[in-house]
């Protein structure tokens, strides 16, 4: 009888064993999947219900202009789930738009594109409230765009050679840019340093003062975007003597490239607006943006933007935001590097 106690005993214990193991698998079982869960619900709950309200593209830049027209055409198609509010706040170039975005929040609601002029050649002339760094840089928005040198039909200047030429025999040969400070001019200073030539700069008040200065023969070339240079070239009211890149454009095909003639780093000094947030905006809601504008840039809608608007049929490169980060201090580094070397800085 004792001995069928202990068995019953022992047999109850094991029971007790098996039941309790069972138990401990299936919580630990249970625990796996809550991790997994909110694994996948993290990049929800970082984004915070993100938008909850309307976004604000604010343009440092005139209304019609090209960066306007971009971010107008942009807001058009990009798909945030709420509405996009379009907000232009130009002057003191570029500045002035720049300052708000980096006064505001970090927190998503304000997006910003802008050129050189505003995120690297003000902050180099005057005192400003922020600088390159303050800033994170998620796209392009627009086909990088390089200047080109031109001169009038008939001048005795029809090839980059011929300028050379001049100024080796020690002719004053003279040249001019929208801005004395401006994108234009500093392509032109990084390519009189590399060639070792000094042309002689004649400011005036804008590209149509400076066109007439151009065709009127007070000067001898000028230096503009490609997008304004090509139909002036294409209907021969122009020469285009360089086309300030590592290769030739299809539109000019017969203007040769700064590499072809002897020019090197050229890639650092094609214009683009860059589309940026202020820094310290939270990592999750930056990848949302980025991830909408990207899918944005390659809808059919907006090759349709480059090609009825903008003009080209060129793909809209879609980079990282390493990349474009990389391609704007690439271009701080020899905007800087020009702006000091001929004292155009603060």
């Amino acid at each position: 009888m004792k001995k069928n106690i202990k068995l019953v005993t022992v047999l109850f214990l094991l029971v007790l064993a098996l039941v309790s193991c069972n138990k401990n698998e299936t919580s630990s079982v249970g625990a796996d999947n809550s991790t997994q869960t909110g694994t996948s619900t993290d990049a929800s709950d970082a984004l915070d219900g993100y938008p909850k309200k309307s976004i604000e593209f604010l343009i440092p830049a005139p209304a019609g202009g090209l960066v306007d027209i971009a971010m107008r055409s942009l807001a058009d198609i990009v798909d945030f789930g709420k509405p996009v509010a379009v907000v232009n706040r130009a002057g003191a170039g570029q500045s002035i738009g720049l300052t708000e975005v980096n006064l505001n929040a970090a927190d998503g609601y304000t997006i910003t594109a802008a050129g050189f002029s505003g995120y690297i050649i003000q902050p180099n002339m005057v005192d400003l409230t922020y600088s390159v760094d303050d800033f994170r840089y998620l796209a392009v928005n627009n086909p990088p765009e390089p200047q080109i040198i031109v001169s009038s039909a008939d001048s005795k200047y029809q090839s980059w050679q011929d300028v050379l030429d001049a100024l080796e025999a020690g002719e004053t040969v003279t040249y001019s840019a929208a801005n004395s400070t401006g994108f234009g001019r500093i392509v032109m200073l990084e390519i009189s340093s590399q060639q070792n030539i000094e042309p002689k700069f004649l400011p005036f008040s804008g590209s149509a003062e400076g066109f007439a200065a151009l065709l009127g023969g007070q000067i001898d070339f000028y230096i503009i975007d490609a997008s304004v240079a090509v139909p002036r070239i294409l209907n021969n009211q122009f020469t285009g003597l360089m086309v300030a890149s590592p290769t030739r454009l299809d539109t000019v095909k017969d203007v040769p490239s700064a590499k072809e003639l002897g020019l090197d780093n050229m890639e650092s000094l094609l214009g683009y607006t860059a589309i940026a947030i202020k820094k310290g905006t939270p990592d999750a809601i930056v990848d949302y943006v980025k991830e909408k504008i990207d899918e944005a840039q390659k809808s059919d809608a907006y090759k349709e933007y480059l090609t009825n608007v903008i003009g080209t049929n060129s793909e809209m490169p879609i980079y990282t935001e390493e990349e474009v980060t990389q391609l704007m201090y690439n271009s701080y580094e020899v905007i800087t590097k020009n702006m000091e070397k001929f004292n155009l800085g603060k």
